[in-house]
Parts: structure tokens; sequence; C-alpha cells
């Protein structure tokens, strides 16, 4: 199993376990884990992709990236189930799923891919901590 993998899910467990156990105290704290966690991935990764050489440093960040990065995917879940009725749960995150996927999944790489055709690998990895940067906007509303 690739690490990358192993990394993001065990992450996106333990993020998800942290925003439960801090909402009993802080009641936002669905939106406002993701959102600090989405700002320090945006940090962690222009480390990586701005301020260190190629070599396992870089690698050692772009895994820390990855692993910050999941941290929506729990609480998000969590504040859907949360705000929809009983009889539409199932459909309300089967569509946040779809949602994760179409966006992140699908959009992002062609995203990344059609900047570094157009100005170079460099600025497009440097471009990608942006996303964090309006994820965090988002879950701040």
């Amino acid at each position: 199993m690739p690490i990358g993998l192993v990394t993001g899910l065990g992450a996106a467990l333990a993020w998800g376990t942290l925003a439960d156990r801090m909402e009993r105290r802080l009641p936002a704290a669905r939106r406002k884990v993701p959102a600090a966690m989405s700002l320090a991935t945006a940090a962690v990764l222009v480390a990586a992709f701005a301020l260190t050489p190629p070599g396992p440093a870089q690698f050692a960040l772009i895994l820390a990236g990855a692993a910050l990065m999941t941290c929506s995917i729990g609480p998000a879940a969590a504040v859907v189930i949360d705000v929809v009725p009983p009889a539409v749960r199932a459909s309300a995150a089967s569509v946040l799923a779809l949602v994760q996927n179409l966006v992140g999944l699908a959009v992002g790489p062609l995203a990344v891919g059609a900047i570094s055709d157009r100005h170079g690998l460099g600025v497009a990895l440097s471009v990608v901590p942006l996303a964090s940067v309006l994820a965090a906007l988002v879950f701040a509303l």
C-alpha cells in the first residue's frame, strides 16, 4: 500500500477524532479544526515546493502536507450528517463525497497540470497551497 494512502487514511481518522472531541468544548470545532489545518497545510506545502530543494526533506514535507490535507474529510462529513434530517443523511453524505472527489481529485490535478504546461512545474506546485488557503477561508465562514 502506498505510504501516502496510509498516511492520509490515518490522518483523516485522527483529524476527525480531534474535531469531534474538541466539539464538546468548542462548538464550532468541526469548522475551526479544518480551517486551522488547511492553513497549516498551506504553510507546509509552501515550505516543500518553494523553500526546500528536491530530496528527502522535501519528500517529508510533501508527506506531512498530504497528511494535513486530509483534515476536512471527517469533520465535513460530521457537519453534513448533523445538519440534514435523518431521512436524507445517506444521500447528503454521498453528495459530499461526490463533490469532494470531483473538485479535489478531478479538477485539482487537471488545474495543476494546465498551469504546469503553461508556466512550468515549479510554478504549478507553488500555486497548490492557494487551494488550502481558499479551503481555510471557506471553513472559517
